[in-house]
C-alpha cells in the first residue's frame, strides 16, 4: 500500500517542510494499492499519525475525513496543537477495519522553528517555504521593496525596487 500526499493543489511524495505553530491546513491523501489502484475506503477509518523521532507516543492521532470512498481519497486538517513542538517526526496512515489494519509511511515530517524567528520585518511575504534555500523573501522599508533569496540557510538581498 502507498498513500500520495497533495497540499494546497500540490502533490508530493514526501513532505515539505512545515512551520511550527502553523495550522488550519488540509492534508490530502490518495490510499492506493502497491499497483496503484486505489483503495475503496468504504468500511474504513483513516488516521493521521506522526511519532517524534527518538519517541514511542504520538503526536498526531487525528481522524481523516473520507472525500471520496472509492477513490481512496481523504482529508487531515491540521489542529491548533499538532505542529506546535519543532522536530523531526515520522508520519504515517493508519487505515482499519473490522477485519485489518495497515500503515502506511509517509516518511519524515519536519517541523520548522517558527516565523517570526526567520523575518525581522512586519510586512513580508515568502514565495516558497522560508525554511528551505531557494525561497524568496519580500518586505518593505521606507518604501523601497527588498527581494532576497534564501542561500545557504541565509538570506541574501537579491534587488531592490523604489
Amino acid at each position: 500500500m502507498k498513500a500520495v500526499i497533495e497540499l494546497e493543489g500540490k502533490t508530493y511524495l514526501e513532505f515539505p517542510q512545515f512551520v511550527q505553530n502553523d495550522y488550519g491546513f488540509d492534508i490530502d491523501f490518495e490510499i492506493k494499492a502497491n499497483n496503484n489502484a486505489a483503495i475503496n475506503l468504504s468500511t474504513y477509518d483513516v488516521y493521521f499519525k506522526t511519532i517524534k523521532q527518538g519517541e514511542t507516543t504520538t503526536k498526531i492521532d487525528g481522524l481523516c475525513t473520507i472525500t471520496n470512498t472509492t477513490s481512496g481519497l481523504c482529508t487531515y486538517t491540521i489542529l491548533e496543537t499538532d505542529l506546535d513542538e519543532a522536530g523531526k517526526y515520522l508520519a504515517y496512515v493508519e487505515c482499519s477495519s473490522p477485519t485489518e489494519v495497515f500503515n502506511i509511511g509517509l516518511g519524515n515530517l519536519i517541523i520548522a522553528s517558527d516565523l517570526t524567528d526567520i523575518s525581522p520585518y512586519s510586512d513580508t511575504t515568502y514565495i516558497g517555504n522560508p525554511t528551505i534555500d531557494g525561497s524568496f523573501r519580500l518586505h518593505v522599508v521606507d518604501g523601497i521593496l527588498y527581494v532576497d533569496k534564501r542561500v545557504s540557510g541565509a538570506w541574501v538581498e537579491s534587488g531592490r525596487y523604489f
